[in-house]
């Protein structure tokens, strides 16, 4: 009987949608920058909890730093929480987008890279590593 459910169980599994699966987006984060194990929370807080532990917080990109978009940023955005990624190469390209890497959120996957459009700077915050 068991080997006749195994089977199905696994054809069920591979229909099982990746989303169901998807690493969250700060999980994602401490796993691509170590450094960010220690700020703890969710996107949502992050920049605040990393001022508190002296990370320099602002609106300047940097490369390797992370970027933490409000809840209210828009599309690929979780509306509760934000989303927070990894700086990859914030030169723009011809096209004006800049070089991410995430979990669950914008790029479509698990810590996958992808460019996006130059975000308002004005509106997100950017934690950036210690020195």
């Amino acid at each position: 009987m068991l080997r006749a459910i195994a089977p199905a169980l696994l054809l069920g599994l591979l229909a099982v949608p990746a989303a169901l699966f998807a690493e969250q987006c700060v999980a994602g984060v401490y796993a691509m920058a170590p450094w960010s194990r220690s700020i703890g929370g969710n996107a949502f807080n992050m920049a605040g909890n990393a001022a508190k532990l002296g990370f320099r917080v602002d609106q300047t990109p940097e490369n390797g730093a992370l970027i933490v978009y409000p809840p209210s940023y828009g599309r690929r955005i979780n509306a509760t929480y934000g989303h927070v990624a990894l700086l990859v190469d914030v030169r723009p390209d011809a096209n004006g987008q800049i070089l991410i890497k995430d979990s669950n959120g914008i790029c479509g996957g698990n810590r996958r890279q992808c460019r996006v459009r130059m975000p308002l700077w004005k509106i997100v915050f950017v934690i950036h590593p210690k020195k």
